[in-house]
């Protein structure tokens, strides 16, 4: 059950680093229009 727990936390913060990189990605994308 812990292991079920920790992954899903993982996951979710793995997500929110892709989100976050994805988001200055489309930033740069905008400035060097």
């Amino acid at each position: 059950m812990s292991k079920s727990k920790i992954k899903i936390k993982f996951l979710v913060v793995y997500l929110e680093k892709f989100k976050f990189s994805y988001s200055i990605l489309h930033l740069y994308k905008n400035i060097f229009r």
